[in-house]
Order: structure tokens, then C-alpha cells, then sequence
């Protein structure tokens, strides 16, 4: 979902540009995306700061959300965006939770009603 959202063209015309990516994944790390190249996330304190970076995006297993969503307020963000499939707890910041079920959901019933 990461690579999805990093070649996103539509964010451009909405005033926001991908500026960094990061993982903990040594393959995944220093490998090109979009123009950028993927950072370790050990890296994200010092590149959000180095970029002003506002807004955080999340999209990792359930199980490090938490970790990163810390890291990112750490770093300065001021809104985080969370793909991962669990709620999160950052008081600091604005946050939005996307819940992919619920559109799965909402589809569905779409579906059974035709």
C-alpha cells in the first residue's frame, strides 16, 4: 500500500507532495520509488526534520503502527494518515484511521442490493 500511495498522482493537484519514504526491511531499503529513495526508517527523525515534513503516513502491519505513529510525533509531524489496520494513540497530533473494511463493506452491501 506504501508504493500505492508514493506514485499517487492525484496528490499533486490537492497541494501535497511525497517527500520520503521509509523501511525497516534491509531489501526494501535505499531501493527507488516514485524518484525517491527509500530510507531507514532509523533515518526519520533527522529526514522529516531536514524536509519540514507535516503529515505522516502510516502503512505498516498492525503490529509496528504504534511504534511508528511514536517515531513520527518524535520527529515533529503535525497530522499522521494510518492505513494500518489498527486504531492508534498519539494525542499530540491530528490522526485519521482509514479502515479499508469499511469501504470493502460498504461495497458489498452495494452489491447485494443490485
Amino acid at each position: 500500500m506504501g508504493g500505492a500511495l508514493a506514485n499517487y498522482v492525484n496528490f499533486a493537484s490537492l497541494g501535497f507532495s511525497v517527500v520520503a519514504l521509509f523501511d525497516s526491511n534491509p531489501t526494501v531499503v535505499g531501493t527507488e520509488v516514485n524518484g525517491l529513495i527509500v530510507e531507514n526508517i532509523s533515518e526519520m527523525k533527522r529526514v522529516i526534520e531536514a524536509k519540514e515534513v507535516d503529515i505522516g503516513i502510516i502503512t505498516v502491519p498492525a503490529d509496528e503502527a504504534q511504534g511508528v505513529a511514536d517515531l513520527l510525533v518524535a520527529a515533529g509531524v503535525k497530522g499522521i494518515w494510518n492505513f494500518a489496520p489498527t486504531r492508534l494513540t498519539v494525542p499530540q497530533v491530528p490522526l485519521v484511521n482509514e479502515d479499508l473494511s469499511i469501504g470493502l463493506s460498504a461495497l458489498s452491501y452495494h452489491m447485494s442490493q443490485e
